[in-house]
């Protein structure tokens, strides 16, 4: 598997190097940065889940090769190998976190410390699996993946070396056991409950069977525990084992429960924050008949503002020139239009199309309100 997500990573690369080379969509350079991101993350998850496996069986190649065929000495090379990145990948992640907290302890405000991580965090978000999951109050905290992998590590060298000595081994393994459950107890490194809360079963299930393997290697230096007390211990050990075996299934569970569940609340609200508007109804034959007669009504109201108008300037200029100024009286009608009546009127007709092709037909008021004097209302008599 690791060969193979390997194999991925150095094609997802390749693709990433030719598309910033020859292509200018940003959109395509940030998918290919995308997918080799994912493919490292994942290589870095693989090589920490195996990391115990490596160590305890290139070990055990290491004790049982003897060099005396090609295959053989394939082996202890491939051993070697994985060892060593291993090996790399745990020296990385304590430099880095080291790093990490050195620029926020050297931040002069909370401002400036957090902008640093926020850097810090885009440049490495490569490799942001090892230390995303975790509090960043110190590294102590930031560091538990990094503990539990050299726990599982020194556990499969113990197994590996340490095998003429049961009790030797149940000790090394019980205090191992009890440095994890004092980290987690605590610091209380994770950020999530679910998370935490699983940590703290797993952990708890492995120092019981823990100290189930100490007791009976303690009975077998001094021969105090009978059979029957034996199968009692191997029964409870059986069931602390199934137990632990079924914790992540039931935390898998939960967690595709909650992804549906935040999934439907996220199709719901994107459905009430997209409501579909009704478009404007077609206008009937009548209606578009009507709007037409309107229409021509608007442009007769113009025509004959603009008649009355150029006959008022005309009938001022007549009769400044032939009247003294104390004999010009303004000849106004209320039932001649002007400018303002027909703005008015203008305004009443807009408000009412609007009302009717929105389908407004009880009269709802709009952001256009009515306005009627006794002129405007004279030319719309005709609505």
């Amino acid at each position: 598997m690791l060969a193979i997500i390997a194999i991925f990573l150095v094609v997802f690369r390749g693709i990433e190097w030719i598309i910033k080379r020859k292509s200018q969509s940003e959109k395509a350079k940030e998918h290919s940065k995308t997918l080799r991101i994912i493919a490292q993350n994942l290589l870095f998850t693989y090589i920490y889940a195996d990391a115990a496996d490596v160590f305890l069986f290139s070990v055990l190649d290491f004790k049982t090769n003897n060099g005396s065929s090609k295959l053989n000495i394939i082996n202890l090379v491939v051993s070697v190998m994985f060892i060593a990145i291993t090996l790399a990948v745990i020296i990385l992640h304590f430099i880095i976190l080291r790093k990490y907290h050195r620029i926020r302890k050297n931040a002069y405000n909370e401002k400036e410390k957090e902008d640093a991580s926020e850097e810090f965090k885009i440049k490495y978000r490569s490799i942001s699996v090892l230390w995303q999951d975790f509090k960043e109050k110190s590294i102590f905290t930031h560091s538990f993946l990094l503990i539990a992998v050299v726990r599982d590590v020194i556990f499969s060298l113990v197994l590996a070396l340490l095998y003429e000595y049961p009790l030797i081994q149940a000790v090394i393994i019980v205090t191992l056991s009890t440095i994890v459950m004092a980290h987690l107890v605590v610091f209380r490194p994770f950020e999530e409950l679910k998370e935490a809360i699983q940590a703290y079963l797993c952990e708890i299930i492995l120092f019981g069977v823990n100290i189930c393997v100490l007791i009976l290697a303690i009975s077998d230096k001094n021969g105090s525990l009978g059979s029957d007390g034996r199968e009692m211990i191997g029964r409870v050990v059986m069931i602390m084992c199934l137990v632990f075996n079924i914790i992540p299934l039931v935390f898998l569970a939960i967690n595709v429960f909650l992804l549906i569940r935040e999934s439907i609340r996220w199709f719901r609200e994107g459905r009430s924050s997209h409501k579909i508007v009704p478009s404007s109804p077609t206008p009937t034959p009548r209606q578009a008949k009507e709007d037409k007669e309107r229409e021509k009504d608007d442009e007769d109201i113009f025509e004959k503002f603009g008649r009355r108008e150029k006959n008022e300037e005309e009938q001022k200029s007549f009769t400044s020139a032939t009247s003294p100024p104390s004999m010009i009286q303004p000849q106004l009608n209320e039932s001649t239009p002007n400018a303002e009546s027909v703005r008015l009127a203008l305004k009443n007709r807009i408000a009412k199309k609007l009302n009717r092709v929105r389908g407004n037909s009880e009269g709802i008021p709009l952001n256009v309100d009515l306005e009627e004097n006794n002129t405007s209302r004279a030319i719309l008599n005709k609505d």
